[in-house]
C-alpha cells in the first residue's frame, strides 16, 4: 500500500499509510474487504463475509457467539504463549499456520489472543451513537489527536476522555478498542491473522 503522509512527515509506511489516521480509513478498508470477498468467491462462489457487531456483545464478551468452538475459537492461554486452543484457527491443529514475530518478542507461532487484557471492554450501542452524531466526516489536520473531531477520527477510536468528556471509558475507543480488547494477533500489523480481523472491519464499514 502506498504510503500517503504529508510532505512533512516521516515517509514511512509504519507512521501514516492509507488505511488509518486519514480521511481514506473507510474507503481504504471497503476496498480491501471487496477484493477479499472477490478472492473467496474466485473458490467459492457462495462466500460472503459477514460481520461482527460487537455491540451486542459488550455485555458479556468473554461469551460472544463469535468465540465458540465452531465458529473462531476462544481466548489464548497465557501458559502457551496466549495462542488459541479452540476452534478451527488453533495452532494445535495446524490448519492455520501464523508465524512467530522474534522483532516483537513472539518466540512460538500460532494464533494469539489476549481478551480483555488491555483495555476491559468492547465498545456499546452508546459509543456508535456519538459517532453517528458528527456531523463532519473529518477535519484538519486528519490524524489522530483526541481533539481533532469529526466522524473517521471517533469512529477510528482516537477521540477519547482526553478530548471528550462524553466519553464513558478510558482508553482507546471503537475500532480501536476492539483491536485491544482481543489482543494478540490483532495488536499491530499482524491483525489480518486473525480472521475476526475481516468480521471486525465489515462491521466498521
Amino acid at each position: 500500500m502506498v504510503p500517503t503522509t504529508h510532505p512533512w512527515e516521516p515517509q514511512d509506511p509504519e507512521y501514516r499509510n492509507g488505511a488509518h489516521l486519514g480521511p481514506a480509513f473507510l474507503p481504504w478498508h471497503r476496498e480491501m474487504l471487496m477484493q477479499f470477498e472477490t478472492d473467496l468467491r474466485a473458490i467459492d462462489p457462495r462466500v460472503a463475509l459477514p460481520y461482527w457487531d460487537w455491540t451486542e456483545d459488550a455485555p458479556d464478551p468473554l461469551n460472544a457467539p463469535v468465540w465458540q468452538d465452531q465458529w473462531f475459537g476462544g481466548n489464548g492461554r497465557q501458559d502457551d504463549h496466549y495462542r488459541v486452543q479452540t476452534g478451527p484457527f488453533a495452532h494445535q491443529y495446524g490448519n492455520w499456520p501464523v508465524p512467530a514475530y522474534p522483532e516483537n518478542g513472539e518466540t512460538e507461532p500460532g494464533l494469539k489472543r489476549q481478551f480483555g487484557v488491555l483495555v476491559t471492554s468492547l465498545p456499546t450501542s452508546a459509543d456508535v451513537g456519538m459517532a453517528m452524531r458528527e456531523w463532519l466526516y473529518d477535519t484538519p489536520p486528519y490524524d489522530s489527536v483526541p481533539y481533532t473531531r469529526g466522524f473517521r477520527n471517533r469512529l477510528e477510536g482516537w477521540i477519547t476522555q482526553r478530548g471528550d468528556s462524553q466519553v464513558t471509558t478510558p482508553g482507546s475507543q471503537l475500532h480501536n478498542r476492539v483491536h485491544l480488547w482481543i489482543g494478540g494477533n490483532m495488536l499491530a500489523v499482524t491483525a489480518p491473522e486473525d480472521p475476526v480481523f475481516f468480521l471486525h472491519h465489515c462491521n466498521i464499514v
